[in-house]
């Protein structure tokens, strides 16, 4: 029986050079993973930065907001006392009137 040896010829390789091989793919993807790890974490300090960046304007924009609401409710308050003043004004306008044309009439 004879046995084909066609593509043996650049040889086969032992199992030291099998290992060696298995070795490098395996820290190519070591390489990658601690690369992609790498730039999660920037990712990740980006993330929190942004976030931090976004609780300090809500919370500014919340103080801007009371104190909106503190001179709009002052300016309510003003708007009502001049209300009543044009109101006494009126009252005062109208018994005037009734004091001039009073004398004419009589």
């Amino acid at each position: 029986m004879e046995i084909d040896t066609t593509g043996f010829e650049l040889g086969i390789p032992s199992r030291e050079e099998m290992l060696e091989h298995q070795v490098t793919l395996l820290q190519a993807e070591y390489e990658n993973a601690v690369e992609a790890l790498t730039k999660a974490r920037k990712d990740i300090e980006h993330l929190v930065r942004l976030l931090d960046s976004a609780i300090e304007q809500v919370a500014r924009q919340k103080a801007g907001w009371a104190q909106a609401e503190y001179i709009l409710t002052d300016f309510r308050a003003e708007n009502a006392r001049l209300e009543e003043r044009v109101e006494e004004l009126h009252r005062e306008i109208r018994g005037l009137r009734r004091k001039l044309t009073g004398p004419a009439r009589a």
